[in-house]
């Protein structure tokens, strides 16, 4: 089966050992998932506000093994931690969080 979604397909082409290593930083903190409360908490919440940080860390990690090379992203913005705040919110509190209420609202309606 083929991904439909993008945000899939870029995973998709993310080299298994960088994935290990997001995923193991996850484990790492005991959480069974990386899973942030878009519905029901706030980018401030304590819990939020840790996995933030670990998705901006592993983000980091990431991409200075040009993890994300079929991104092609800009890596002087690793150096600018507001700038990287800044687009998490945007991806996670903005994209996703609206993704999320679509789907509560009317159960598969997003893949």
């Amino acid at each position: 089966m083929v991904p439909d979604s993008n945000i899939a397909l870029n995973i998709a082409r993310i080299p298994e050992h960088d994935l290990r290593l997001i995923f193991s930083k996850v484990h790492s903190f005991g959480l069974p998932a990386w899973c942030p409360n878009l519905l029901g908490g706030t980018h401030t919440s304590l819990y939020n506000g840790a996995l933030e940080s670990i998705a901006i860390w592993t983000f980091e990690q990431a991409a200075t093994t040009f993890a994300y090379q079929h991104l092609a992203p800009n890596l002087a913005y690793l150096q600018n931690r507001p700038v990287l705040e800044k687009l998490y919110h945007n991806f996670m509190w903005g994209y996703m969080k609206k993704l999320a209420a679509q789907e509560a609202k009317e159960k598969g309606s997003v893949r």
